[in-house]
């Protein structure tokens, strides 16, 4: 799977999944506030819902050259196409760091930048 950015705003996108665990990235930070945020995935052929949920071990990294935070994980069980879109993005809130030290300094990051990545588990 090529690792395709995106944008929180878009209406939704078409990935192709193999079988297996995936991971939901945020980019643009560290301190992710999600308040009403939700990604959604769907089996494009039957309809089906795909249950996403929080992550038990948020994660930083850097991926594409930003900040990126491994927040959501989900399961795929038959190879398909998979629309994801995002609920509520401009509820989304993320700060470059989850330093309170930092918390004063820097501003939100701008909500029209931020990023998902969709990223397979590597066992």
């Amino acid at each position: 799977m090529k690792k395709t950015a995106l944008n929180i705003h878009d209406r939704s996108s078409i990935f192709r999944l193999t079988p297996g665990k995936y991971y939901v990235l945020i980019l643009g930070g560290w301190k992710i506030e999600e308040h009403r945020f939700k990604v959604h995935i769907t089996d494009v052929q039957n309809k089906e819902s795909i249950t996403v949920q929080r992550t038990e071990w948020p994660v930083q990294s850097i991926e594409f050259g930003r900040r990126a935070k491994r927040y959501y994980e989900f399961d795929i069980l038959t190879e398909g196409e998979f629309n994801v879109y995002c609920e509520n993005p401009e509820s989304l809130k993320v700060k470059r760091s989850n330093l309170m030290m930092f918390d004063i300094l820097f501003k939100y990051v701008d909500n029209h930048s931020l990023e998902i990545l969709i990223t397979p588990k590597i066992m």
